[in-house]
């Protein structure tokens, strides 16, 4: 089975915890770079594909940057595909929806431990922009946070993530829970 990845780094190699991530739960990595590539070829590309699960990553840019890559909503048009939206690539559809950013100064990075599904996880996060769980967050739907910033939500057929689970034992099992639809 292939899943496919969409890359928003600057760097194509940094993709690489996602890649091997995904090979090492024993699936084929099939590529495509949205940061040097044209958002309407990957749409047509993901909507031809016989992939079904498709996971956007994480990016150091700032999501309101001039020229920073954005997730194309036409992506949702297709309700046989289910997206995994990490860091970056969460940032970038609440943009898109005008919801609140919220920036800190400095960087967090950090392993951090979240209840899912009655199981403690340790998760690893790296990101300056969140959204902040105070707020309201129509039209996505917030299931956790994690001190006052939201963590996972849903839209449509998409789970956004604002940590990185290609990082960590259980944000691995947590990507191999949602290929399975366990999560």
């Amino acid at each position: 089975m292939e899943i496919g990845i969409v890359s928003m780094y600057p760097i194509i190699k940094d993709i690489k915890y996602v890649e091997n991530c995904i090979r090492d739960l024993g699936y084929k990595p099939y590529v495509l770079d949205l940061y040097h590539g044209i958002k309407e070829k990957i749409v047509n590309i993901i909507k031809r594909s016989n992939i079904t699960h498709w996971i956007f990553t994480g990016s150091p840019v700032y999501v309101t940057d001039k020229n920073a890559p954005q997730i194309p909503l036409d992506i949702y048009k297709f309700h046989d595909k289910k997206y995994m939206m990490i860091c970056y690539s969460l940032e970038s559809i609440a943009y898109q929806l005008k919801l609140p950013i919220s920036f800190r100064q400095d960087n967090k990075k950090e392993v951090f431990e979240m209840q899912i599904n009655n199981k403690k996880m340790k998760l690893w996060r790296n990101h300056y922009a969140y959204l902040s769980s105070d707020i309201d967050i129509e039209p996505l739907e917030h299931i956790k946070s994690y001190n006052r910033e939201c963590m996972i939500l849903y839209y449509k057929n998409s789970i956004l993530l604002q940590f990185h689970p290609e990082r960590t034992y259980d944000g691995i099992e947590f990507i191999n829970n949602w290929i399975y639809n366990l999560t």
